[in-house]
């Protein structure tokens, strides 16, 4: 992850947003204890609406509809568990469920059978969804074994039933790893010899090959989860997101030996575990909703990175992975894939980030490249005069749409756009350079001379040394390439009175970098450094070896030398990112009016669309 979008991750961890992340305790209570019910569904709804999947809250909020049944119809509470209870693994919510079904159904009169088979239905429905929870799955199989030990059997086919459904559950429970594993298989060994002793030891004997596997993937996967925690702050930890990582890597492994089914149901359930512990990670949701896209579930992935943005409005990971997921859907998914990166770029705008500058111009020109790509370069225009409104933006956006029209065939604008950036970013050597590599791809020499010349000026007068030596240097390139031996002679003389007598040889040395960073021909050939350091290489490596005592010994015989006086000037490289034009003969004015010829003319007529 590049640095820019590195910072956007660590900026949620900064904003006002993270003030009032959620309802905490003390203002569920109070919003609650007022008894207000259009008061109590516009602070939930309101809620949800940002942190949907926020199974505490949903508890909390469905339990107080059921105590309320002068407020609420049976209607509106199923309409509530119905939107989420599937989507999200909260234990706490289903327990809530399970009591709420045997409420409306139960064990009297003549629909004792009937009521009793519903909420059967309901706890295999609850066991088979979030049973397999490791940290708190106990709890449902608690609850499911208390029902069925209150239930008294009327006749003996009721008691074979209750028995069989208890031995299932207990047998079920000690199939998979778990918190509470030892206790699940005391209980179960319990069980059985209650029933018949004589008949239990087999029962225990053929578990107990199941239990010991069980055991020691338990043992592994705790050393994999141990310190895992709900995290109920707006911050980013590498160690929870490895935890979980590594969690999910081992489940993919498949070592309890499932079919494809049960093993997909394990891996996507931690998945959704991940997002209710770590909902304020961006990464968690986004490596589900990879998963989740690896599996052709293209409508669910669009819908849980949705959900991810709610929670997390300041991501640029969910929001890059929306934008991609539209962009694959095609042109009829624009206008959604332009607002995503609208929202971000407002939000973090909104919310006063301290390096919300760089990440402006950074989401505006991720999204001009997309739109080029899908739309063409003329819906960048737009976008283009939309980013310029803001007052902080920076040189990037402007290269970036100035090269989109020049890759497009629009020279003209591309040049103009250049030329407004310059207005704004010439004390920036960055942008400089950029415009001055344009000018040479293009061919514009006479606007590339005119640029330079009034750039050294500028960096003169302001003091910017390091600015003036990379533009000098590319002059002197450029003049190398086209230009004569006397134009040459008065760029390192004017060179020379600036920063000191001879130091025009780092102008040379300049245009070795491209041999390599640590390259100069002149220390090689005119210092002997090169030698000299190849030879102290070789003396401290015998010298290494010696102390070693296990390397054959070296002798290197290096001949005294006296310290000279060094008449050779001190030469520093200059740094310098150019890209080299085709050149030709003669002098640099020639040439420029040779290629001046070539250039194109025409206004296109569009410019004023990207406000250019």
């Amino acid at each position: 992850m590049s640095v820019e979008k590195r910072k956007l991750e660590v900026s949620e961890s900064n904003t006002g947003e993270n003030k009032k992340v959620k309802l905490n305790d003390d203002q569920i209570s109070k919003i609650v204890d007022s008894g207000e019910k259009n008061k109590i569904d516009e602070e939930f709804e309101s809620h949800f609406e940002k942190y949907p999947n926020d199974g505490d809250a949903w508890t909390i909020y469905i339990e107080w509809m059921i105590n309320n049944p002068d407020k609420y119809e049976r209607k509106d509470i199923d309409l509530s568990f119905s939107k989420v209870l599937t989507k999200i693994y909260h234990i706490g919510l289903w327990r809530l469920y399970l009591r709420y079904v045997q409420m409306n159904h139960s064990i009297t009169g003549d629909d004792e059978e009937k009521s009793r088979s519903i909420v059967l239905k309901a706890f295999k429905f609850a066991t088979d969804t979030v049973g397999i929870d490791y940290f708190e799955g106990d709890l449902i199989w608690t609850d499911y074994l208390k029902y069925l030990s209150e239930w008294n059997p009327s006749n003996p086919n009721e008691v074979e039933t209750r028995e069989s459904l208890i031995r299932k559950a207990l047998r079920t429970m000690i199939s998979f790893p778990s918190k509470k594993l030892s206790e699940h298989w005391k209980s179960f060994t319990q069980f059985e010899s209650n029933i018949d002793v004589m008949k239990s030891r087999k029962v225990i004997s053929d578990a107990s090959i199941e239990i010991a596997k069980i055991r020691k993937l338990n043992n592994e996967l705790e050393k994999i989860i141990g310190g895992i925690v709900k995290m109920r702050e707006r911050k980013y930890s590498v160690r929870q997101v490895n935890k979980w990582e590594k969690w999910i890597e081992w489940e993919k492994k498949n070592l309890m030996e499932l079919n494809n089914d049960e093993l997909n149901k394990r891996i996507n359930y931690v998945y959704n575990q991940s997002i209710q512990y770590g909902r304020f990670m961006p990464q968690l949701w986004f490596n589900y909703a990879n998963y989740l896209s690896e599996n052709d579930k293209k409508l669910e992935c669009i819908n849980l990175l949705r959900e991810g943005l709610k929670v997390n409005p300041f991501s640029f990971i969910l929001t890059n992975g929306l934008s991609e997921r539209y962009e694959i859907e095609g042109e009829g998914k624009i206008e959604e894939l332009k607002n995503v990166w609208i929202e971000l770029i407002e939000n973090v705008i909104r919310e006063g980030n301290e390096d919300k500058d760089n990440i402006v111009s950074f989401c505006y020109c991720e999204l001009m490249r997309i739109v080029n790509r899908i739309n063409g370069f003329k819906e960048v225009r737009p976008i283009f005069k939309r980013a310029r409104q803001y007052k902080g933006i920076k040189w990037n956006v402007y290269y970036d749409y100035s090269m989109i029209e020049y890759n497009n065939g629009e020279n003209k604008i591309a040049n103009r756009s250049f030329q407004l950036g310059m207005q704004i970013f010439k004390d920036d050597i960055k942008f400089v350079m950029k415009y001055l590599e344009f000018l040479i791809i293009s061919k514009d020499m006479v606007t590339f001379k005119n640029v330079i010349e009034k750039s050294i000026e500028f960096f003169f007068e302001n003091g910017d040394l390091n600015g003036l030596k990379r533009i000098m240097s590319k002059y002197y390139d450029i003049e190398t390439q086209f230009g004569d031996i006397k134009l040459i002679n008065k760029l390192c003389e004017k060179y020379d009175s600036i920063f000191g007598k001879m130091k025009h040889l780092e102008l040379l040395v300049s245009k070795m970098e491209e041999f390599g960073p640590q390259f100069n021909i002149i220390k090689e050939l005119d210092e002997y450094k090169g030698k000299k350091e190849k030879e102290k290489g070789e003396k401290e490596k015998g010298e290494k070896g010696e102390k070693g005592g296990k390397s054959e010994k070296i002798e290197i015989e290096v001949e005294d030398e006296e310290e000279e006086e060094d008449y050779t000037p001190e030469v520093t490289a200059v740094v310098v990112n150019d890209t080299a034009a085709d050149g030709g003969n003669g002098t640099l004015e020639g040439v420029m009016d040779a290629l001046q010829k070539d250039q194109t003319g025409g206004e296109t007529g569009e410019a004023g669309e990207a406000g250019v």
